[in-house]
Protein backbone atom coordinates (compact mmCIF):
# COMPACT_ATOMS: atom_id res chain seq x y z
CA UNK A 1 0.00 0.00 0.00
CA UNK A 2 2.68 2.57 0.55
CA UNK A 3 4.32 2.36 -2.62
CA UNK A 4 1.34 2.37 -4.76
CA UNK A 5 1.00 5.57 -2.34
CA UNK A 6 4.43 6.73 -2.96
CA UNK A 7 3.72 6.41 -7.30
CA UNK A 8 0.54 8.33 -6.44
CA UNK A 9 1.82 10.80 -4.60
CA UNK A 10 4.69 11.70 -7.20
CA UNK A 11 1.95 11.82 -9.59
CA UNK A 12 0.02 14.95 -7.80
CA UNK A 13 0.34 18.65 -9.13
CA UNK A 14 2.19 18.80 -6.37
CA UNK A 15 5.79 20.66 -5.96
CA UNK A 16 7.61 17.83 -4.79
CA UNK A 17 8.55 15.98 -8.46
CA UNK A 18 10.42 18.96 -8.99
CA UNK A 19 11.91 19.66 -5.67
CA UNK A 20 12.84 15.85 -5.44
CA UNK A 21 14.48 16.01 -9.25
CA UNK A 22 16.51 19.63 -8.26
CA UNK A 23 17.96 17.47 -5.02
CA UNK A 24 19.19 14.46 -6.84
CA UNK A 25 20.50 17.04 -9.30
CA UNK A 26 22.64 18.58 -6.72
CA UNK A 27 24.54 15.95 -5.87
CA UNK A 28 24.34 17.11 -2.44
CA UNK A 29 23.28 14.09 0.21
CA UNK A 30 22.80 16.64 3.18
CA UNK A 31 20.40 18.44 0.86
CA UNK A 32 19.13 15.23 -0.45
CA UNK A 33 18.27 13.82 3.17
CA UNK A 34 14.69 15.07 3.86
CA UNK A 35 13.22 13.08 0.47
CA UNK A 36 15.78 9.84 1.16
CA UNK A 37 12.93 7.80 2.28
CA UNK A 38 10.55 8.72 0.42
CA UNK A 39 12.67 8.17 -3.15
CA UNK A 40 13.96 4.99 -1.75
CA UNK A 41 10.28 3.65 -1.41
CA UNK A 42 9.35 4.97 -4.82
CA UNK A 43 12.42 3.42 -5.96
CA UNK A 44 10.94 0.24 -4.52
CA UNK A 45 7.66 0.52 -5.98
CA UNK A 46 8.76 1.07 -9.76
CA UNK A 47 10.95 -2.00 -9.46
CA UNK A 48 8.43 -4.00 -8.88
CA UNK A 49 6.36 -3.03 -11.96
CA UNK A 50 6.86 -4.70 -15.25
CA UNK A 51 9.20 -3.17 -17.81
CA UNK A 52 8.20 -2.70 -20.96
CA UNK A 53 9.89 -1.30 -24.39
CA UNK A 54 8.04 1.91 -26.24
CA UNK A 55 8.16 5.16 -27.54
CA UNK A 56 7.11 7.73 -25.11
CA UNK A 57 7.67 11.57 -25.09
CA UNK A 58 8.38 13.97 -22.72
CA UNK A 59 8.96 17.65 -22.25
CA UNK A 60 12.70 18.77 -21.69
CA UNK A 61 14.53 22.01 -21.85
CA UNK A 62 15.82 23.25 -24.57
CA UNK A 63 19.50 23.34 -23.92
CA UNK A 64 19.01 19.74 -22.91
CA UNK A 65 17.22 18.59 -26.21
CA UNK A 66 20.25 20.44 -27.83
CA UNK A 67 22.78 18.28 -26.17
CA UNK A 68 20.50 15.27 -27.18
CA UNK A 69 20.62 16.66 -30.93
CA UNK A 70 24.33 16.54 -30.39
CA UNK A 71 25.10 13.32 -29.43
CA UNK A 72 26.34 13.93 -26.58
CA UNK A 73 25.99 11.29 -23.62
CA UNK A 74 23.62 12.47 -20.80
CA UNK A 75 23.19 10.61 -17.34
CA UNK A 76 19.73 11.19 -16.31
CA UNK A 77 19.38 12.30 -12.59
CA UNK A 78 16.31 12.48 -12.35
CA UNK A 79 12.63 10.79 -12.76
CA UNK A 80 11.08 11.50 -15.66
CA UNK A 81 7.29 11.35 -16.09
CA UNK A 82 6.61 10.69 -19.86
CA UNK A 83 3.89 9.64 -21.82
CA UNK A 84 2.94 7.27 -24.91
CA UNK A 85 0.05 10.16 -25.62
CA UNK A 86 2.34 13.24 -27.07
CA UNK A 87 -1.05 15.19 -27.56
CA UNK A 88 -1.65 15.13 -23.49
CA UNK A 89 2.13 17.09 -23.19
CA UNK A 90 0.75 20.56 -25.25
CA UNK A 91 -0.05 22.74 -22.32
CA UNK A 92 4.01 21.81 -20.97
CA UNK A 93 4.59 23.31 -24.53
CA UNK A 94 3.57 26.45 -24.00
CA UNK A 95 6.15 27.18 -21.50
CA UNK A 96 9.10 29.04 -23.32
CA UNK A 97 12.28 26.66 -23.42
CA UNK A 98 10.80 23.70 -23.69
CA UNK A 99 10.61 20.96 -26.59
CA UNK A 100 8.57 17.77 -27.20
CA UNK A 101 11.62 14.81 -27.37
CA UNK A 102 10.30 11.45 -28.63
CA UNK A 103 12.08 8.35 -26.86
CA UNK A 104 12.30 5.28 -28.80
CA UNK A 105 12.83 2.35 -27.19
CA UNK A 106 12.94 3.23 -23.93
CA UNK A 107 12.49 1.03 -21.00
CA UNK A 108 9.45 1.91 -19.01
CA UNK A 109 6.89 1.04 -16.48
CA UNK A 110 3.42 1.72 -16.85
CA UNK A 111 2.02 3.48 -13.59
CA UNK A 112 -1.35 4.41 -15.20
CA UNK A 113 -2.98 2.80 -12.73
CA UNK A 114 -1.77 4.52 -9.52
CA UNK A 115 -2.25 8.00 -11.48
CA UNK A 116 -3.17 10.55 -9.46
CA UNK A 117 -4.93 12.53 -12.26
CA UNK A 118 -6.56 9.89 -14.61
CA UNK A 119 -5.13 9.65 -18.39
CA UNK A 120 -7.51 9.86 -21.50
CA UNK A 121 -8.16 6.11 -22.30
Amino acid sequence: VEEIAAIHLYTMPTPLAPLMNDLLRSGDAERFAPVRAYVTLLLAALRRLPVEELCVHCVVATDTADRLLAGDGLEWQCFTSATAHADLLSPLLQADGHVLVDISSAPVVDITPFLAIPSPP
